[in-house]
């Protein structure tokens, strides 16, 4: 089982001791249990790509987020042809794009809002050398990544923008 949580954004000035979840999901696997690092949020669900090893293609599973107590079995959406272990996910707020960082680089989606347009589009990828990026999110200038060894990388290309 798998279990995400809602926190409450912490005030990074404040000294805080402990953080407490506003509400939580317990998630399901379909088949044998995966390792993820990846959420992002649209809509009405929550979405979570496997952190797969061996070449394995990266697959994209989707959860309600309606308050439940009860396990929530995941449900697969989409399947990349990334084969490399992907490490951080965002959407871009107008959901167009879909960003996506593993070991081996920056890929970015065109799904206009449908997930599942992942399986038909072909994604824009940039290598990185650096294999510790751990996480990303879209910004004016495109997509930022950081790197466990505290690089930050942005891509600028007219790819990461929307263009």
């Amino acid at each position: 089982m798998l279990a995400v949580y809602e926190i409450d954004e912490p005030d990074p000035k404040a000294n805080i001791s402990a953080i407490s979840p506003k509400r939580g999901w317990t998630l399901k696997f379909p088949n044998a249990p995966f390792d993820c690092e990846s959420l992002f949020i649209w809509k009405d669900y929550g979405y979570v790509i496997s952190k797969l090893f061996n070449k394995a293609h990266a697959q994209i599973f989707r959860f309600p987020l309606q308050d439940t107590t009860e396990p929530q079995m995941l449900e697969l959406v989409a399947t990349t042809k990334i084969e490399s272990p992907v490490t951080g996910a965002d959407l871009s707020a107008d959901g167009n794009l879909l960003g996506l960082v593993a070991k081996d680089g920056a890929y970015v989606y065109r799904i206009n809002g449908d997930v599942t347009h992942v399986n038909e589009v072909k994604p824009h990828h940039t290598k990185i050398k650096d294999e510790h990026i751990e996480g990303c999110c879209f910004v004016p200038d495109g997509l930022l990544a950081t790197s466990e060894r505290r690089g930050i990388f942005l891509f600028t290309d007219p790819a990461f923008r929307g263009q």
